[in-house]
């Protein structure tokens, strides 16, 4: 068994790999919740739809 630390591949190239994705990903996830709004408004999709990927109280177009 080797105990060098030199002798070991480095993490870092890989954790911020993870980081980067972790960050993006939650930048495109936080702001799905407007995309659905604005389906909703155009007519698309059920409200049972909107309840099953977990947001609620979209009903669909209103009328102005």
């Amino acid at each position: 068994p080797n105990k060098n630390p030199a002798a070991a591949p480095s993490l870092v190239p890989r954790v911020v790999i993870f980081g980067l994705a972790g960050a993006g990903l939650l930048l495109l996830l936080s702001n799905l919740e407007g995309v659905f709004e604005m389906l909703a408004a155009h007519g698309i999709g059920s409200p049972g739809f909107y309840e099953w990927v977990g947001v609620f109280n979209l009903t669909g177009p209103e009328s102005t």
